[in-house]
């Protein structure tokens, strides 16, 4: 499952990383470090690259009753 799950958040990275800096004028403006040396039609890969992709806990306990029936507590 991990291993799925690490796919997807690859697979939506590199979906996401195609959006051009002109589809989010305000988080462009102002919330992503070095989103304001972007142009227009310059894709959003140099600033959401700087992210982090992780596999946390939330949904840790709905995803074990899913597919165990029991949760972790």
């Amino acid at each position: 499952m991990l291993d799925v799950t690490a796919r997807q958040l690859n697979d939506r990275f590199n979906f996401q990383k195609t959006a051009l800096a002109k589809q989010f004028p305000l988080v462009m403006s102002k919330l992503w470090n070095g989103a304001d040396k972007l142009k227009g039609n310059e894709t959003i890969e140099p600033v959401i690259n700087q992210g982090t992709l992780g596999i946390g806990f939330i949904g840790l306990a709905e995803c074990l009753i899913a597919l165990t029936g029991k949760h972790h507590g």
